[in-house]
């Protein structure tokens, strides 16, 4: 079925639309340099219903197996370069992970 990790930035109010797009290829590129990521997708967070509480994106990463999940969290080089950058420029950083259909 599959592992499914969900992320989503608030950013701080210093990064700027520009900076934001940055950061945003960055990540999605990810999904060229690791091995394990399946597929990755992403945007701009669009609240329609007012309740994203301030956040600016969200990204899907899909993976086979935790395991690859968790090699990819703990070990890919390219994640660990991403969350370096990315943790002065978050305000707020949420995450979500799922096995597919298990519930």
């Amino acid at each position: 079925m599959g592992v499914t990790h969900i992320v989503g930035f608030k950013y701080k109010d210093s990064v700027s639309p520009e900076l934001r797009k940055e950061i945003a290829h960055r990540l999605l590129a990810l999904g060229d340099s690791s091995g394990v990521i399946q597929n990755v997708r992403g945007g701009r967070v669009v609240d329609l219903e007012m309740k994203a509480k301030g956040f600016h994106q969200v990204f899907v990463l899909k993976f086979n197996r935790w395991e690859d999940l968790q090699f990819y969290q703990q070990f890919d080089h390219s994640h660990n370069d991403f969350k370096a950058l990315v943790e002065d420029l978050a305000a707020e950083v949420q995450v979500w992970d799922f096995e597919d259909f298990e519930f």
